[in-house]
């Protein structure tokens, strides 16, 4: 029997059939022979030589707007040493742990997305492979573009409420929007947060990785009752208590349920059935917009899928589960536990709609340097629905170099460097 596809699908040429079928060095993802990391270091050098103006501006550039005063003079005198200074300096501060004894302590505790390797040379690799491929795959995007290269660090544009715009403007599904922190209190937005029958998410606008998440209990954190006073004032309160939101702005939506799991089942085990769609999209000089990747994070151990403990790659086209991103951080490299079923071969109705809704999105940006966005959405009784996007520099690079020694030409043949590109008639377009 011939599997549907969907050729309405745009996707991102040979980098995206690589995420279908990518194949593991001998001894597997994040092992000691897994030297993706000279991939980077040597396309930092690739890209030193061909664009050596251009590279030297965005080098000192991102060195103010990410490094320590302190290093900045340094780093950006001697900017050409930067990978290989990298990868000694992890090499050393490692190495001092394993004999002092001190334990390794990831990038972030909370998120399987930074999980490194325990043993030290692949741990090594791992911790500088990603500081490399964020600084090369922000230039090979942006450029020499300042404003695009700042949302790496901080959401200046690009903030949740434009990504609201944006899914708005294609008729995404999307959670409603109560309530607006702001000025240091919690105003009502539409129908207000007394309405509905859902709990409450709260989240900075300007922040990612879900730094900074709250949630709040319908009843319990704040009462809806007739009688009761006005809600706002328990959530205005605990956010003012709470030094993340000082002087922010945040948004409170919702709470999403996802579909229920005897419709759709999209976890195994005990596991609720909380989940995500990580959504790439990508956009060429021409300005035509495709779908980089689809993955599926699951089985997660509480409302949100920053505790994920598995993940799936999806097919674009045909909706299939075709594989896990074992090349996408260790926590995902790792065997799966035995007695957990898995999901590959299960079709998932409802990414093409996804897909769809994506790329039309991103279509409506005019902000030319926005080459790639993340798109977080979840499957519900009544269809998808998008959380947010995310300006796609911080998962990108992941793709460009993390599927192994071809991947980096791959993006190279069919989007090449920003700088070589005349951005502003996208805008113009």
């Amino acid at each position: 029997m011939s599997v549907r596809t969907a050729p309405d699908v745009r996707t991102a040429g040979a980098l995206y059939a690589m995420t279908l079928g990518v194949k593991p060095p001998p001894r597997g993802w994040f092992s000691s022979d897994d030297l993706r990391v000279f991939g980077s270091i040597f396309t930092f050098y690739r890209l030193l030589f061909a664009h050596p103006v251009s590279f030297l501006i965005f080098n000192l550039q991102w060195n103010w707007i990410w490094l320590e005063w302190y290093e900045v003079l340094p780093c950006s005198f001697f900017f050409w040493t930067i990978p290989i200074a990298t990868y000694v300096r992890i090499l050393v501060s490692e190495s001092l742990k394993l004999v002092l004894g001190i334990k390794p302590v990831n990038a972030d505790l909370t998120s399987p997305f930074f999980d490194l390797p325990s043993s030290l040379f692949a741990r090594i690799n791992a911790r500088a492979n990603t500081e490399t491929i964020h600084r090369v795959g922000s230039f090979i995007q942006f450029g020499t573009d300042y404003f695009g290269l700042r949302h790496t660090h901080t959401d200046i544009a690009c903030t949740k409420e434009y990504w609201i715009g944006l899914l708005d403007a294609v008729g995404a599904r999307r959670p409603r929007q109560l309530g607006l922190w702001a000025d240091g209190k919690v105003n009502n937005v539409s129908a207000g947060v007394g309405a509905g029958i859902s709990d409450l998410v709260c989240k900075l606008t300007d922040s990612y990785i879900g730094i900074g998440d709250r949630t709040f209990k319908r009843g319990v954190d704040f009462c809806t009752s007739a009688t009761a006073a006005d809600p706002t004032g328990p959530l205005t309160a605990a956010l003012q208590a709470d030094p993340r939101y000082a002087g922010k702005r945040a948004i409170l939506t919702e709470l999403v349920a996802p579909v229920k799991k005897e419709t759709l089942r999209l976890s195994t085990g005990d596991f609720s059935n909380v989940h995500s769609l990580d959504i790439i999209t990508v956009r060429d000089s021409a300005g035509n917009v495709g779908v980089l990747s689809c993955v599926l994070w699951t089985n997660c151990k509480t409302w949100t899928t920053h505790t994920c403990g598995d993940g799936y790659v999806i097919d674009a086209r045909t909706e299939i589960i075709v594989g896990r991103p074992s090349f996408y951080s260790f926590a995902f490299a790792k065997e799966r536990d035995p007695k957990l079923p898995s999901l590959v071969g299960m079709k998932v109705p409802g990414v093409h709609e996804a897909l769809q809704k994506a790329c039309a999105a991103h279509a409506k940006s005019e902000l030319p340097w926005l080459t790639s966005i993340g798109w977080d959405a979840m499957i519900t009784d009544e269809g998808v629905v998008f959380f947010e996007g995310n300006v796609g520099t911080m998962r990108t690079p992941r793709y460009m170099f993390m599927l192994g020694s071809k991947s980096i030409d791959a993006w190279m043949a069919d989007y090449g460097v920003a700088p070589r590109t005349d951005r502003k008639k996208l805008k113009a377009a």
